[in-house]
């Protein structure tokens, strides 16, 4: 998925600022110094006026009614000036010693900033390395990554936990200078609830997570139940090179697409292991036999091309950082909904290390369906590639329209959505696509590259002819062109409508719950 990702803010929270917490600890440094010096002279003056005063003690060694001490501007004479200055100089040792401390917290807090500035340092070089490297080869950008993705957790937490050390050094310091102890207690406090909830949460996190099987709406249908489909299919595969699916699942709310098992099928307890190739109905009605043909060769190219094997390697890698990600955002949180400057750092690696694996699994993911545009336009030829994506981005807002409506309606959902669109169609006509040549066709599983970069690469320019035909209303034989691919057309879209009816109640229910 695509992060808020800039190059100068990341720099900065992740080098910058922890640089400028280590100046600040070296701020502390000099003003320990310079603290301890004045204690220590404090302290020597006053014990050099004990000194004085035992020399000239008073008649028989007592009192002398001479002895002076000076304290917060304050004349103290005789036994008074020996009390105060026996007072004074017990309250210069706690100085001292809180001088000391001092002293010894400042490298602590100089320290931590320039561990976490250096790890930063390192992180990003060589995440933006992998990334790079990444672009030449899918196997260095899951190789790499897998390893990032490994140990990304102890990373992050080790930056926690450094950070926090840090903080609190410099918080008891100034503490300890300013004497707000009540208000030091609370920063504290509040920084350790934040860093064992981010460590605690991060720990969960560690090791290669595998995602929970996808889930998609719809139905597997048989060879005896879509005889013209299979037919297509087996035929496509074969002059692509490629097995076919071990599934074809029609449903009503997503596109033409080929996902590795496990898949779930949602409202079920049904789970499809192989390859899986999803077929739109509203599709198969209000697209051209050569525009399907081309559909689907585009996504056995996916097969063929080893793309699906991929995806299912990379998918848990992006999984895993989105999760470390997840993990700070939740422990860093504040109930304003801002970050804590604690978990910033490490979140600003976390969200540069993903942004770069997610670029360079873009990169491939265009050049894989720039890759199957042309093994679907070779199968059927480039004219009907290019009208298959125009057809596609015209029938969408419709689509969604009329899915919309009996999502929100259920008890007015038509019997048959699939005639309803079929319907909407004949009578309104399809949507002119060129509005959206630059837009991303959505996918369930990534963004595919904008139309008009796609049509370039099949070598295809725009015609009023190509627009005219693919924003026509359907021919009357529409709805009977899901014979040539289901044996009982009306039965499966019937039974496809009462799915996307009864999830939709279901979902009614919960949301008035």
């Amino acid at each position: 998925m695509p992060l808020l990702f800039r190059p100068i803010g990341t720099v900065i929270t992740a080098i910058a600022l922890p640089l400028a917490f280590a100046a600040f600890g070296l701020w502390q440094a000099q003003r320990a110094d310079r603290d301890l010096a004045e204690v220590d002279a404090w302290r020597a003056r006053t014990a050099a006026q004990l000194t004085a005063m035992d020399a000239r003690p008073g008649p028989a060694g007592g009192i002398n009614p001479d002895w002076r001490f000076t304290r917060r501007g304050h004349i103290y004479e005789g036994d008074d000036a020996r009390r105060e200055a026996q007072a004074a100089l017990r309250a210069a040792d706690d100085e001292m010693m809180m001088a000391r401390w001092c002293r010894h917290l400042a490298p602590v807090v100089t320290a931590s900033g320039v561990i976490v500035a250096a790890l930063g340092s390192l992180v990003l070089a060589a995440a933006f390395v992998l990334g790079r490297a990444g672009r030449r080869s899918r196997e260095w950008l899951i190789a790499g990554f897998s390893l990032v993705q490994r140990v990304l957790p102890a990373l992050l937490i080790g930056l926690v936990v450094v950070t926090t050390v840090g903080i609190i050094a410099a918080v008891i310091f100034e503490t300890l200078a300013l004497r707000a102890i009540l208000v030091g207690l609370v920063v504290i406090g509040a920084t350790l609830i934040i860093a064992l909830a981010a460590v605690l949460q991060l720990r969960g996190t560690a090791g290669l997570h595998i995602p929970e099987p996808a889930v998609i709406a719809g139905r597997p249908v048989s060879v005896d139940e879509a005889p013209g489909l299979w037919q297509v299919t087996g035929d496509l595969a074969a002059r692509l090179g490629t097995a076919p699916p071990d599934d074809i699942v029609v449903g009503l709310t997503e596109g033409f697409f080929v996902a590795p098992g496990p898949i779930g099928l949602d409202g079920t307890d049904q789970t499809l292991a192989g390859n899986v190739l999803h077929v739109p109905l509203p599709h198969l009605a209000l697209l051209q036999d050569d525009e399907i043909a081309a559909a689907i060769g585009h996504e056995l190219a996916h097969f063929a091309g080893q793309d699906t094997a991929y995806g299912k390697r990379a998918d848990p890698v992006h999984d895993g950082m989105l999760r470390s990600l997840d993990a700070l955002v939740a422990a860093g949180t504040t109930r304003r909904g801002s970050i804590s400057l604690l978990i910033q750092p490490a979140l600003a690696l976390a969200v540069f290390v993903t942004d770069q694996f997610y670029q360079a699994a873009r990169h491939w993911g265009r050049h894989a369906e720039l890759a199957a545009d042309a093994a679907g336009a070779a199968v059927v030829s480039a004219p009907a590639a290019a009208r298959t994506l125009l057809r596609q981005e015209a029938l969408r807002d419709l689509v969604e329209h009329t899915l919309d409506s009996a999502w929100t309606s259920p008890a007015k959902a038509p019997r048959d959505l699939v005639a309803a669109i079929i319907a909407r169609a004949a009578k309104h006509g399809l949507n002119d696509p060129t509005g959206r040549l630059d837009d991303e066709m959505p996918h369930p599983a990534d963004s595919h590259p904008p139309t008009r970069a796609r049509l370039a690469a099949l070598g295809q320019d725009l015609s009023p002819e190509m627009i005219a035909a693919v924003m026509a209303p359907p021919e009357p034989e529409a709805a009977a062109r899901l014979g040539r691919y289901l044996a009982d057309p009306d039965a499966i879209t019937v039974e496809a409508t009462a799915r996307f009816v009864a999830r939709a109640r279901k979902a009614a229910r919960e949301e008035d719950a």
